[in-house]
């Protein structure tokens, strides 16, 4: 009997891509979130779905209040935390400019979800769930669905280290299931190297991800005719946006951003004197999923930082450095830096410092849920993370889970020592669970056959494009269908050993 594939797809994806080579071994079946993608899915033969469903099918716009004993049901039955996964969906919560949820509204949707999810799931009984980040509320809750089922999850996820990747239950999170048989020992200086080039990829990602003004233009040109229509506006991720909305934020976006660029030039410390005992705190990127979703509870970055400047010891600082890709976001307002600003233990760092000055320099790393935290055990500088991350095993690492331990967790970890023979003993587990995959240059390709280079993802799929695109860039879906059955296989075998 073959396993049986649920999908969560949009409109075009690597995962889209590699079902035609896993439909062979798999029945696929699939949710798909689309709206100009929809002609595409209905007409492709490309993947022969044993069946699909199309998401936005599921709202029902006479409902208008929510049932509260379906949902508390729900919340009991698959061990949900709804509140706290409506919290980390931008649609609902802070980071929408166009649209306000109110009460009723939000948990409708949700409910309506909610049953799709359920109607697929005890029609198709899947043995796994494929799906991408779950960034919005949806994707969390179909995931803790499965689970509470027992149907696995299978995430495609980034090391961070050079091109490989990994699949697992969970994104920036490792099954460390496979022993390494090979002690490759490396310094810290080849670690360095290795770390290095990670950023190449995303240095290149970024020069080649939205940077044509032609075809910016093509996009917003595109954008605007699905504003103008009425049952595009109608799908709850587009409530509120009009033209003339949409002109106001995009005009007023360079604006702040430039007003923001000038305070922060101003205000924010470019020379930095290295001489003091600090802690590195770096900001992350808002929004965004690796503190909205894992870290829930730790998404106020400045009251984060509040409470890490009543736990320090009184002989150090923190030093606090802006990202540097917040730019693409127009900065944070100028409100949240003043209140960084106004505490007496906290310096503000200019985003144009060199963060691996900063991590050579520091005593301490720490950080929400940021990569930063695994590039300073290679610094042999010891970290505070405030979520399960990837390293979290590394033992130079503290998980902190209450903040009425941080003075004490603060102190013990500045004791500890990051040893060499943990961080090759980490790197080698990561390279015996992971695989060579350039997503980076798959992702440029679909971004810009299909995307207007990542400026617009709602678009119409032209179903010989797309198995134009497959066959000519076959080798990238092949890898990834041949190391999701991999993962399968290994899953059938390790259900049948503990049988």
């Amino acid at each position: 009997m073959k396993p049986k594939l649920l999908l969560w797809l949009d409109t075009f994806s690597a995962q889209f891509g590699m079902s035609k080579w896993l439909q062979e071994d798999c029945d696929i079946y699939a949710i798909i979130d689309v709206n100009e993608g929809r002609e595409f899915y209905e007409k492709q033969n490309i993947v022969n779905f044993e069946n699909k469903w199309y998401l936005r099918d599921c709202f029902n716009k006479d409902q208008k209040k929510p049932n509260l004993e379906y949902l508390a049901e729900i919340e009991k039955k698959y061990e949900l935390d709804i509140w706290k996964i409506i919290y980390s969906d931008i649609n609902f919560y802070n980071y929408n400019p166009y649209y306000k949820f109110n009460y009723d509204e939000i948990l409708t949707i949700i409910e309506q979800e909610c049953r799709l999810f359920e109607k697929v799931l005890n029609n198709t009984k899947p043995d796994y769930l494929v799906i991408r980040i779950t960034d919005l509320s949806n994707g969390q809750i179909l995931k803790q669905m499965c689970l509470a089922k027992g149907i696995e999850i299978l995430m495609l996820s980034f090391t961070r280290f050079g091109n490989r990747s990994y699949i697992s239950h969970e994104y920036d999170y490792l099954d460390f299931k496979k022993k390494h048989n090979e002690k490759e020992i490396k310094s810290f200086e080849e670690l360095h190297i290795e770390s290095k080039r990670y950023k190449v990829l995303q240095s290149e990602f970024r020069e080649k991800f939205q940077n044509s003004r032609n075809v910016w233009i093509k996009g917003a040109i595109k954008y605007f005719s699905l504003i103008i229509n009425k049952k595009y506006r109608e799908n709850h991720t587009n409530y509120g946006k009009t033209i003339f909305k949409v002109i106001f934020q995009e005009g007023l976006f360079p604006l702040k951003t430039r007003y923001r660029q000038s305070f922060l030039d101003k205000n924010l410390r470019k020379k930095i004197n290295y001489d003091q005992k600090f802690i590195y705190f770096p900001l992350q990127l808002e929004p965004e999923r690796s503190t909205l979703v894992p870290a829930t509870f730790y998404t106020n970055q400045v009251e984060v930082i509040t409470n890490i400047a009543k736990a320090l010891p009184i002989d150090y600082q923190l030093f606090v450095k802006e990202h540097p890709m917040q730019k693409i976001k127009g900065w944070h307002k100028i409100s949240f830096y003043k209140k960084i600003m106004e505490l007496p233990n906290v310096k503000l760092i200019h985003p144009s410092i060199s963060n691996d000055e900063m991590l050579k320099k520091c005593k301490m790393t720490m950080t929400i849920a940021g990569t930063t935290g695994l590039e300073a055990a290679l610094y042999k500088k010891p970290c505070i993370v405030f979520a399960d991350v990837i390293y979290s095993s590394l033992p130079s690492v503290h998980r902190l889970k209450s903040l009425e331990e941080l003075p004490k967790a603060i102190r013990d970890s500045l004791q500890k020592e990051v040893k060499l023979s943990d961080v090759n003993e980490f790197m080698n587990l990561l390279k015996a669970n992971s695989f060579q995959f350039n997503f980076t240059d798959l992702a440029i390709k679909i971004n810009n056959e299909f995307f207007y280079d990542g400026y617009l993802f709602d678009t119409k799929i032209n179903s010989k494009t797309a198995e134009k695109f497959i066959r000519k860039n076959h080798e990238y879906f092949e890898t990834l269908s041949m190391q999701y059955t991999k993962k399968i296989e290994e899953s059938v075998k390790q259900k049948s050993d503990g049988s």
